[in-house]
């Protein structure tokens, strides 16, 4: 870990630090995973919130013109319009090499938006990311940091709202690392079939940091042993459907028309415990939620890399999927 921290803080300098705001790594360059070739072989992936995305963009344009792909020719409005108003709302440079044959993949989201998706879970991409351990390359501000705790919150919640009264706390930390792929189509095609297995196995560790505090703050978890038992009083599930990220109980409330209906939006959640499988329409929410912005974004991320880095990049993805179809088989 020492050594990508390392590798990040020499990384960091190249981008302009008057509009970052906060800056992390993810994923497999960062946390080793079962059935991946070693982190120093893996491209690091690095995510920039920032302030201006525009600003941003300008500015990289000047430093760092080859990480773009064609799109830097219609300069930084196209390029923060395109960003803002497209999929996730994060726009990617991929296979960018930084020296020593390691390449770099970086997003940039503006704050507001990374402050919405963590609130709220409006396309629940970077969210997803950040319910996984990450390597932070700086400290974020307090109203950051209240967010992203929010997150994990609502990640929490979520997750026990798909599990059943007794489990283990690998289970929770696996339902909790599916969020984000849940409803995303390459993990139908292009994604390593144990991907979710791959990743909290060898990790365990850093997510027991991320939650084992909020597990024993939660009255109605309890924590014993490996093992997690939690209160399914109808009360106890009806607050959690209540305290669900606002677009996921928007998804919920507006699923079909029996529930559009003049009440209160607490009402209406609390009526999903009479009559419906409340694991089965949470998981459909957040699908329905991955779904959308997983093909969008990825249809935006043609265009950001440009199409021979697509072509590479998803070849890649590619062969590792074969390779998990090989293993299974």
């Amino acid at each position: 870990m020492s050594s990508v921290k390392l590798l990040c803080e020499k990384v960091l300098p190249r981008f302009s630090q008057r509009h970052i705001n906060l800056a992390f790594a993810y994923g497999s360059g960062v946390f080793q995973q079962n059935n991946q070739a070693p982190l120093s072989q893996q491209m690091l992936d690095i995510i920039l919130i920032v302030s201006d995305a525009k600003a941003f963009h300008k500015e990289n344009l000047d430093r760092n013109r080859k990480d773009y792909s064609f799109l830097k020719y219609f300069g930084a409005d196209k390029i923060s319009h395109i960003q803002q108003n497209y999929g996730a709302k994060v726009f990617f440079n991929t296979l960018v090499p930084i020296g020593n044959k390691r390449m770099i993949k970086y997003g940039i989201i503006q704050t507001d938006d990374l402050l919405r998706d963590l609130f709220d879970w409006e396309t629940l991409y970077i969210a997803g990311r950040l319910h996984k351990p990450v390597l932070m390359l700086n400290d974020p501000e307090d109203y950051i940091e209240e967010a992203l705790k929010s997150n994990l919150k609502s990640a929490l919640n979520s997750a026990t709202l798909l599990l059943p009264r007794i489990f283990d706390e690998i289970t929770l930390y696996k339902t909790i690392a599916s969020l984000s792929y849940t409803g995303d189509f390459r993990m139908v095609v292009g994604e390593d079939r144990d991907k979710i297995e791959n990743i909290v196995r060898p990790n365990f560790v850093h997510f027991q940091k991320l939650y084992q505090n909020l597990i024993e703050k939660d009255d109605n978890l309890n924590l014993s042993n490996g093992m997690i038992e939690q209160n399914l009083e109808s009360s106890v599930v009806c607050n959690r459907l209540i305290s669900l990220p606002r677009k996921l109980a928007r998804t919920l409330v507006l699923k079909d028309g029996k529930r559009q209906v003049n009440k209160d939006i607490e009402d209406i959640m609390c009526d999903l415990m009479y009559g419906y499988e409340i694991e089965s329409e949470v998981r459909s929410a957040v699908k329905k939620i991955v779904s959308r912005t997983s093909s969008s974004q990825s249809v935006k991320g043609i265009f950001s890399a440009g199409m021979l880095k697509s072509l590479k990049y998803s070849g890649k993805k590619l062969n590792k999927w074969l390779k998990s179809i090989y293993r299974s088989s």
